[in-house]
């Protein structure tokens, strides 16, 4: 998928992931999202289906 039909906060994700950040603003909410680096690196899923959860945990 192109960067530009992509929704904004992949891009925001993307970018935080390249920059090795574990978190990063959301521009529609204002609110802090975790990025997947950040969950790999605390090692397991909390079950509250993060936006960039890498263990696939679902609702």
């Amino acid at each position: 998928m192109p960067a530009d039909s992509q929704p904004e906060y992949m891009q925001q994700h993307e970018e935080a992931m390249r920059k090795g950040e574990h978190w990063y603003i959301d521009a529609q909410t204002g609110y802090m999202v975790f990025t997947q680096r950040y969950h790999q690196d605390r090692g397991f899923c909390c079950q509250s289906a993060c936006r960039h959860c890498p263990f696939g945990f679902q609702k």
